[in-house]
């Protein structure tokens, strides 16, 4: 059996036509062909698709640095911005807000593997007790209640 090149491999790419492939919402760098597979339109590869939970999915890149599946019936990718709801930063640590509900917010300063987008930090429980962990202005870990921020933050509720 001959081995096949590079050229075998992308010719499926070139004889489909670019106006049939659909760009995918929320990671431009890569389309939908006709032929069911998802394509990296800069370097016109095909990528590996799975089988998952009765659809096909392959895992992408978004346009803000994140990598996530993407449903081959849906092609869209779920965005993480802060709630509509309002927030209130919290004091002494500039970087965090909190919700009226509890969720403790990362809001400024955000590197590293989660791009650079708003993320909710992850509560854990001592005892009965939720905790998370954060970071003051000087780069201190502090392992803090979630009730003393949101008695700090919402006094009157």
């Amino acid at each position: 059996m001959p081995k096949k090149n590079l050229d075998d491999r992308l010719f499926v790419w070139h004889t489909t036509p670019m106006d049939d492939a659909q760009v995918i919402e929320g990671a431009s760098d890569y389309a939908l062909a006709p032929s069911g597979h998802i394509y990296n339109v800069n370097t016109k590869r095909r990528l590996k698709r799975e089988w998952i939970d009765g659809r096909w999915q392959t895992k992408v890149k978004t346009d803000d640095g994140r990598s996530c599946r993407v449903q081959h019936d849906t092609l869209h990718v779920p965005s993480q911005t802060l709630p509509t709801d309002s927030y209130t930063p919290i004091p002494d640590y500039p970087d965090y807000a909190v919700t009226p509900y509890g969720a403790v917010w990362k809001v400024r300063n955000l590197r590293g593997r989660r791009g650079r987008h708003p993320f909710i930090v992850t509560e854990y429980y001592r005892g009965t007790k939720p905790y998370v962990r954060l970071r003051n202005k000087y780069g201190k870990q502090h392992n803090v209640p979630v009730a003393r921020i949101m008695d700090s933050c919402f006094p009157d509720s």
